[in-house]
């Protein structure tokens, strides 16, 4: 007889977290179905495309939950009614953790001793002072006034704050197509239509098409333009010239540059010129990559004075927590361990690429970033992959490139990153 229990934490747990969690339990077998047997749907656009009728089974259950909270619905909310929520899919796994770009290197030493030397007054009281330390560290190192820097929870809490003050109903936005879907989260918030310009596969790397991004902001003109440089997911990076010739030649656009994985290359923006020479750029910017502090939301952004101060009408009036600013500063004085985090990151970064390139029917591309994309042959079941690597304790992110399916995978050391080459010949030489 089966013991029936219920267990809380069951019911946000993907499939493949359980299994893993019960691996020694749940003995399965692995049975491979081609791609026109077995389809995977991440969105409700995906289901529509696969099967268009499935519109009138969105517009029966929707009718029947109006029929059923007509009495108690929000009629406040009414205008976001279709509006999709952006959430990152929960994990109870605490390593092999390929699949959200975190830092897999950890964060400098010195960033915890400030938790170790943390006080009561940072607990309790707020930070008063004329000026806010952490804008005083990034001001020193970029050479500009602390008048052009916006401190806040994330990078992603500085471009949502930035769109939801500049974006009104019906504006466009122009994200790179592939992307982070978090932009499109945004736009259909803020009832805005979002428009696409293509990032595209070269010899060894990712590029920007920068023409057709030109040519697409002619004919859509934008509210917004979105520059993600490194580029998620590909790793591509887009030079200093085309940046300002897109800022330059859009003045009626504002050109949000997010630059969340500065610092895994040599690529570096003259931020101080572009702030002094244009009015319609910011750059945003975290400690949760390159830093490794992820888990204390820190951000910021830097941007004409002007436009601060219009940008502070949505932030909270007191400043980010005590203890996640003074981590922020004791990371920005640590450039010692960062130097050599770089130098590790590069090693295993540089391994991987040259290790999947060995690999027939494998492309891996060059990358400025703490990941690396990857093309596989058309006869490669890359889901079967992705699921072969979870089962073996390592969780990696697909993306789909028209009838493509391709990967990204987050750097961690490169001992770890030769067990991931290994299951990955053993699985494509099978």
């Amino acid at each position: 007889m089966v013991k029936e229990y219920y267990d809380p934490e069951v019911k946000y747990m993907l499939w493949d977290d359980f299994q893993i969690r019960h691996i020694d339990d749940l003995k399965l077998k692995v049975k491979g179905y081609s791609d026109d047997e077995c389809k995977e749907f991440d969105t409700t656009e995906d289901i529509l495309q696969f099967y268009p009728n499935f519109k009138d089974f969105i517009e029966q259950f929707f009718a029947e939950e109006e029929l059923v909270n007509s009495s108690t619905r929000l009629n406040y909310l009414s205008n976001y009614a279709d509006t999709k929520t952006y959430s990152v899919v929960a994990t109870e796994q605490l390593t092999g953790r390929l699949h959200v770009n975190e830092n897999l290197f950890k964060p400098s030493p010195k960033v915890m001793e400030v938790l170790h030397n943390a006080t009561y007054e940072d607990v309790y009281l707020y930070d008063l002072t004329r000026e806010d330390e952490l804008a005083v560290e990034i001001s020193k190192r970029e050479e500009i006034s602390t008048d052009h820097i916006l401190i806040h929870s994330g990078s992603s809490d500085v471009i949502k704050t930035v769109m939801s003050l500049v974006l009104n109903k019906g504006d466009t936005v122009l994200i790179s197509a592939p992307s982070w879907n978090y932009y499109k989260s945004i736009v259909e918030l803020k009832m805005a239509k979002a428009e696409y310009y293509d990032v595209v596969p070269g010899k060894n790397s990712y590029e920007f098409d920068v023409s057709g991004l030109m040519s697409k902001a002619r004919a859509v003109s934008p509210r917004i333009i979105i520059i993600t440089t490194p580029h998620n997911p590909t790793g591509a990076v887009i030079s200093a010239s085309d940046l300002e010739t897109i800022i330059k030649e859009n003045p009626s656009s504002l050109v949000i540059v997010d630059e969340a994985y500065l610092g895994f290359s040599e690529q570096k923006f003259d931020v101080r010129h572009l702030l002094a020479a244009y009015s319609n750029v910011v750059f945003s910017r975290t400690f949760s990559k390159l830093y490794g502090l992820a888990g204390i939301r820190v951000g910021y952004g830097l941007c004409a004075p002007m436009a601060k101060q219009v940008f502070r009408l949505d932030v909270n009036p007191f400043r980010v927590n005590n203890i996640s600013r003074k981590m922020a500063v004791a990371a920005l004085r640590d450039e010692k361990y960062y130097k050599g985090l770089l130098k590790d990151i590069t090693e295993s970064r540089n391994f991987f690429i040259n290790e999947m390139n060995s690999i027939s029917g494998v492309k891996a591309f060059d990358s400025a970033a703490n990941f690396v994309f990857i093309h596989f042959s058309e006869n490669t079941d890359v889901q079967a992959l992705k699921d072969y690597l979870a089962q073996n304790g390592y969780l990696v992110r697909l993306w789909t490139e028209g009838s493509r399916l391709a990967m990204r995978v987050t750097l961690d050391r490169k001992e770890t990153m030769e067990k991931v080459v290994a299951l990955m010949k053993e699985f494509l030489e099978k």
